[in-house]
């Protein structure tokens, strides 16, 4: 996931309107849609969902993580 982050810019620059599973970082880097990649590669797809519900169970804020200034 980290890696694909390093194709963000790339990725709204070519599509600065579109936001789906294609026009998105991670297909840019992994030349496949995040979904397809993760059913191929099942024990990632795994540690994904495991790290999707620990953000889902916490506790912490957006503000508490520094994350304020949203433009």
């Amino acid at each position: 996931m980290l890696k694909a982050a390093s194709s963000t810019a790339d990725s709204l620059q070519e599509h600065p309107t579109k936001a789906d599973s294609i026009h998105c970082a991670f297909n840019k880097h992994h030349k496949v849609p995040i979904f397809d990649y993760y059913t191929k590669f099942p024990d990632r797809g795994a540690r994904f969902a495991k790290a999707m519900a620990g953000a889902t169970r916490s506790k912490w804020t957006f503000g508490e993580l520094g994350c304020t200034r949203w433009r």
